[in-house]
């Protein structure tokens, strides 16, 4: 069921107000402005936006009429390989001062088969 009827509606705004907008320009450049940006009724609106256009597609399925191409199925296949890296290597649960330790055992093998592997997604 979805939950668009919850939602709080989306404020109308008239288009004589719209010529008394300011030309936008970017706003939010640290984490302090996203904090603040969270508090004002535009991201209210995006939020609800958002949710909304989700839940219209809830139940909705693309009209599928032929098996993905050679080239979306590698892409899978090449992308299952790196997901399943993360799996094999997961993140080390000590602290750590400048991210993950486990990224850089990821990036090694990376390194090592990354190139094999890429041949396979360009060549095969």
């Amino acid at each position: 069921m979805s939950e668009t009827g919850s939602l709080p509606q989306l404020r109308r705004i008239p288009l004589s107000e719209l010529t008394k907008l300011t030309v936008a320009g970017p706003k939010i450049k640290t984490d302090d402005d996203v904090l603040a940006w969270k508090t004002k009724h535009s991201y209210q609106d995006y939020v609800v936006f958002l949710r909304r256009l989700n839940d219209s597609v809830v139940g909705q399925f693309l009209p599928w009429t032929s098996s993905p191409s050679q080239a979306v199925t590698r892409t899978l296949e090449l992308l299952n390989t790196l997901d399943r890296w993360i799996d094999e290597i997961p993140p080390l649960q000590s602290p750590q001062r400048f991210g993950n330790l486990a990224f850089r055992t990821w990036g090694t093998r990376l390194e090592e088969v990354g190139y094999s592997e890429l041949f396979n997604f360009a060549w095969a």
